[in-house]
């Protein structure tokens, strides 16, 4: 319900741009656009809204090549192969220990005021992903959250169903290891061999 010029003012990036497939963001024009919609949603709680809404398709051609892979650990391993793709602001790092999977994510700067936004995005986009390469709910076993809980931690539980810890010593989502097998109902390995090659054509273009 915000008007686009309001929000895209000041950011360089023009109304038009947005219905072209070829124009690139800048990550500083994308942090403009965001302290833009925390100023201007009274909501709080709307990085998670947001997020909720980053389905596969909005990742484009790597969201394509995720869920025509054989399993989740296939692809998991293409989306971390083309981070760039994903308009991510963390490094993320995956250990398996005791029939658990951590995926451990760590801030790649300093988002300062944008910090809980972007983080909610991520949180809520990453577990929408995975719903949506699935075919179906996708259980997380925890979530750790590294600040301090917000006024409607309520919200977390109601999107992602699990436990989630505050003021953790980092980001973490914890999931059973049996999920990295699970065939995916969408693959389909001569779609996911040609939009890899055009993922490896767009990530030359973006670096």
């Amino acid at each position: 319900g915000i008007d686009k010029a309001l929000l895209l003012k000041g950011s360089g990036i023009e109304i038009g741009d947005l219905d072209d497939p070829n124009v690139l963001v800048t990550p500083e024009q994308e942090l403009s656009v965001m302290r833009k919609v925390v100023k201007l949603v009274p909501d709080q709680r709307i990085g998670l809204i947001i997020g909720r809404d980053y389905h596969t398709g909005v990742i484009g051609k790597l969201g394509v090549a995720a869920i025509s892979s054989d399993t989740i650990l296939d692809a998991i391993k293409i989306l971390f192969q083309f981070t760039e793709l994903l308009m991510t602001y963390f490094h993320f790092d995956l250990r398996v220990k005791d029939r658990l999977v951590f995926l451990r994510m760590d801030e790649l700067l300093d988002l300062k005021d944008l910090r809980r936004f972007v983080c909610e995005r991520e949180f809520a986009s990453i577990y929408r992903i995975a719903c949506d390469t699935i075919g179906a709910s996708f259980r997380f076993v925890e979530l750790r959250i590294a600040y301090p809980k917000p006024p409607y931690a309520a919200y977390y539980s109601k999107i992602f169903q699990c436990p989630v810890v505050f003021n953790a010593d980092h980001h973490e989502i914890v999931f059973d290891h049996q999920y990295l097998f699970k065939q995916l109902p969408m693959a389909n390995p001569l779609t996911r061999t040609i939009y890899e090659k055009e993922c490896k054509q767009l990530s030359q273009r973006i670096r």
